[in-house]
């Protein structure tokens, strides 16, 4: 029964704290839109092209697939960085940069199938670096903290914007996996699994 008692009050001090978050956020973006308004009438701009300049990302990214400069970057890094030692790699500004200078990667200069070729070559790569095998389980593990990591960031922003409440769990597959178990639930999803388990 105390720790029922013990469970339930932690319950309601946790809503309580997440509630007192969510005023405070709340009151933060009224009176950021407040402060955007009065940005917007001294400088005679509108309120969405304030909003771009201020926002340094969008909440929810659509996937997009890849653009043409990004591929003729691709080539020129296989083409100029491929034999090179690593340390002496041209940085990827002056591959930019040697793109627009290049009259033969210039987009009315190349053919269709020229674009297409390109574009694939960079599509396999992108397959290859998300879906490959890695080097060594070092590897691996820091690819699932990344990924981990960024499904939190999008899991409490379905929290926070949807009022979606979720539950994850992480686990390796194989037993030489080095990757850490670990699970993670946004709001009354931790309250079921603290009773069920």
């Amino acid at each position: 029964q105390a720790e029922k008692a013990s469970r339930a009050l932690k319950g309601a001090q946790r809503k309580q704290s997440k509630k007192a978050l969510h005023d405070t956020i709340t009151g933060f973006l009224n009176d950021q839109d407040k402060k955007i308004k009065d940005i917007g009438a001294l400088h005679s701009v509108t309120e969405d092209h304030i909003k771009k300049l201020i926002t340094y990302r969008m909440h929810y990214k659509k996937a997009h697939g890849p653009q043409l400069f990004n591929a003729l970057v691709h080539a020129k890094n296989k083409e100029v960085n491929g034999d090179r030692p690593v340390g002496s790699k041209l940085k990827m500004q002056d591959i930019c940069q040697m793109v627009m200078c290049d009259p033969n990667m210039q987009k009315e200069n190349l053919t269709e199938g020229e674009i297409k070729d390109y574009m694939a070559q960079l599509q396999e790569y992108r397959g290859l670096k998300t879906g490959g095998l890695h080097s060594n389980n070092i590897a691996a593990v820091r690819d699932v903290n990344a990924t981990t990591d960024r499904i939190r960031r999008e899991l409490d922003g379905l929290r926070e914007w949807c009022g979606t409440y979720v539950t994850f769990f992480i686990a390796g597959g194989h037993v030489n996996d080095q990757t850490p178990a670990t699970w993670y639930a946004t709001d009354n999803t931790a309250d079921f699994w603290e009773d069920v388990l």
